[in-house]
Parts: structure tokens; C-alpha cells; sequence
């Protein structure tokens, strides 16, 4: 399947002077196929955009909208490889290449006068084998993920500071996690992981999880973990690299948590009660002045923050009314960098969540944000309850 959308708008003015319109155009194609075969498949997704916006330059010293050639250009272009092998012994294997560009560019009068480039490329392979035994079903599942990310501005030295720079961040992943169902009834799953990094330190991350019945229709919850949050490219290169001065020893962010919870299922809907709480370490501080050389840099904040608290949750739905489902969600902090507890999650080789190694990574550990370290030991940003 494949397509071209194609968007343009002739604008209007915001100028306090003259009558140009800045416009807007945009151009977008998107193509997916596959095949599956017997004991394979194989498929593909690409997909890029281009656009062009124009504005009004806004010059000093009054700062408001003028007349001008002032434009900026986006393109943008994702593609993804995905290719599954899989065999009557319950053995799956999948292999994944991704790839994302982004450009930008900023012209005045059709001269360049700023842009930046970053691209990434992720590979991934996964391993994964179900069997049976005499009271569990077993799931066993190895992966192993490759990162490269790349930064290039450029731009015109002011004495601000000189934005040209080129920064560049590799990372290598293994990941390994058994999950196991006692009677179709108990659940257990146990994950670990290691981050290994070009620019900081490396980080090591445990996942231990369970599911259990309590009494008629009510289930328990509980899990431990730790998870870490690698330091970004603002972190340690900032806009430009003469007026932020990056910092080789920043250290990986570390957490660790845990959250027991309670969930009561009734017709209609559910009830549930859940209890967390995790620790924050080595927090990093991108706006650090560093008074002898007289730049600003990043450090890792000393001590360690807590965040502890409980969520109820409830939801119902109307036996007549065909809508979604009403929730009603009570946490009693305000947590900015805390996301929503997880209770438990487990690989499923039959499911897109966790059978591949980049969005398994995102189902099972998180090491871009250290919101919440129950249930989480991966690199991703993305904070998902039950798969």
C-alpha cells in the first residue's frame, strides 16, 4: 500500500507592514508491504515528508512582525525493516532495521543561514522460545539492540557563541527475560539488562514481577525494578559548544521502585487500588553554572530524590451504552516526571508489543525517562500498564 498527500496553503499576513502572505506547503509519502510466507514474513514501511513554511522576520529593535524572505525547510524520512521466523517448536526469531532523518534549515532571501541534521539507526534482533513443563508454561526471550545516533548543526558565529558542531552517540544493548504462568493462573516474569554506552556510563537493570489470584474475580499485582535515563545531547553539548562546556563524567540516572495493587472485577467494570514507590539517584542538572570558567555546563545533582504515593483508579461501562469505557483516575501528588504505575507486563511473541527488539524494549524496560522504574529496564520513553 502506498500513497502521496500533498497540503498547501497561500497563508496570510501577520506583518504590521506590507501585504505578503506567508504560505505553507507540505508533502508526505508513505508506502507499507509485506509477504508472509509458511514459517516467515517480511515487511516494510517507509515513509518521508517535506515542507516548506514562510514567515515574518521580527527585526530589533521593536521586535514585531516585517515584511521579509524568511523560511524554514523540514524533511523528515522513517523506514522500518521487519522480518519474523518461526517454527512448530514454539522457537521465534525476529530481526529489525529502523532508520529516521530529520533535516532543518532556516534561509533569508534564499541564503542558508542555519540548520541541523540528526539521524538514528537502530537494529535489533530477538530470540524467543515457549515451552511447556510439568506445572509452568515458560517463555524465554533474548535480545540484543545497536544505536547510533548522530547531531550536526550548523550555523553563523555570533558572540553568543559558535552553534557548528557535529556530536555523535553509540549504545549496545542485552536484554534477557523469562516469564512464567502456573496453571494459566500465576504469572512470574523476571528481566535483566545492560545498557552499554560510548559517551557515559554504562547501566545494569532488573525487572521481577507478579500476578496472582486473590479471592473471586480480584487479582494481585506486584513488581520491582530499577531503571536508568541516559544523559541527552542538550545535556552534554547544549545549543553551542563554546558557551556550554559538556561533561565527560555525567553520570547515568538511576531509579528503583516497587508498587503492590489490587484490582477488583465486577459486571460491568473494575476497581483498583495500587500503592508505589521508587527512588531517584544521580538526577542531571543541565543548567549548572560553572563559576571558574564562566559557562554554563550539566552535573549530576547530589542525593536522591523519593516519590511515594497511591492511585485509585475505576472504570464502568454502561450495559446499554455502546461507549468507551469511563475512568476515574485519583493520584494524590502531582508528579511531573512520574508516569503511570505499571502492574505487570510480560513478553508476548505473538503480540506486535514485545516481539520485536525495539518496541520489546519499549514493553519491558525504560532508560530515556526514570519516571517509573516498576516494571521497566529499557531505553524508551514510553510508559505502558499491561500487555
Amino acid at each position: 500500500r502506498r500513497g502521496v498527500t500533498p497540503s498547501h496553503d497561500q497563508g496570510t499576513n501577520a506583518a504590521h507592514r506590507g501585504d505578503e502572505d506567508d504560505g505553507y506547503r507540505n508533502t508526505t509519502w508513505h508506502a507499507n508491504s509485506g509477504y508472509r510466507g509458511t514459517n516467515w514474513s517480511l515487511r516494510g514501511v517507509a515513509r518521508s515528508m517535506s515542507a516548506d513554511v514562510e514567515y515574518d522576520p521580527t527585526p530589533y529593535p521593536a521586535f514585531v512582525p516585517e515584511d521579509g524572505n524568511v523560511e524554514g525547510e523540514v524533511d523528515n524520512d522513517i523506514a522500518r525493516l521487519d522480518l519474523r521466523l518461526w517454527n512448530d517448536s514454539g522457537w521465534q526469531h525476529r530481526i529489525t532495521a529502523d532508520y529516521f532523518d530529520s533535516t532543518n534549515v532556516a534561509l533569508e532571501d534564499g541564503r542558508r543561514t542555519s540548520s541541523t541534521d540528526a539521524d538514528r539507526v537502530s537494529l535489533g534482533y530477538q530470540s524467543a522460545w515457549a515451552f511447556e513443563s510439568r506445572v509452568l508454561s515458560h517463555t524465554l526471550t533474548a535480545a540484543i539492540e545497536y544505536e547510533r545516533s548522530r547531531y550536526r548543526q550548523r550555523g553563523i558565529p555570533s558572540p553568543f557563541g559558535d552553534p557548528n558542531q557535529n556530536e555523535h552517540i553509540d549504545s549496545v544493548s542485552a536484554i534477557a527475560d523469562w516469564t512464567g504462568t502456573v496453571r494459566g493462573e500465576v504469572a512470574l516474569s523476571v528481566s535483566v539488562r545492560h545498557d552499554d554506552n560510548s559517551a557515559f556510563a554504562d547501566a545494569n537493570s532488573v525487572r521481577a514481577a507478579l500476578r496472582a489470584p486473590l479471592w473471586q474475580d480480584s487479582t494481585l499485582y506486584a513488581s520491582y525494578g530499577t531503571g536508568s535515563k541516559n544523559p541527552t545531547f542538550t545535556d552534554r553539548f547544549g545549543y553551542t559548544p563554546d558557551t556550554f562546556i559538556g561533561n565527560p563524567d555525567l553520570e547515568v540516572e538511576r531509579s528503583a521502585g516497587y508498587s503492590i495493587a489490587v484490582a477488583q472485577r465486577f459486571s460491568g467494570g473494575h476497581v483498583e487500588a495500587a500503592y508505589f514507590n521508587e527512588r531517584l539517584e544521580d538526577e542531571i542538572n543541565g543548567f549548572v553554572f560553572d563559576v571558574e570558567r564562566a559557562a554554563f555546563t550539566a552535573a549530576n545533582e547530589s542525593g536522591a530524590s523519593r516519590r511515594r504515593g497511591i492511585e485509585l483508579s475505576a472504570a464502568y461501562r454502561s450495559v446499554s451504552l455502546p461507549s468507551p469505557p469511563a475512568t476515574l483516575i485519583s493520584t494524590p501528588t502531582n508528579l511531573i516526571r512520574a508516569a503511570p504505575r505499571r502492574r505487570y507486563a510480560a513478553p508476548d511473541t505473538a503480540a506486535d508489543c514485545c516481539s520485536t527488539s525495539t518496541r520489546y524494549s519499549d514493553c519491558l524496560c525504560n532508560s530515556a525517562r526514570p519516571t517509573s522504574a516498576t516494571g521497566k529496564i529499557s531505553t524508551s520513553a514510553r510508559s505502558q500498564r499491561d500487555v
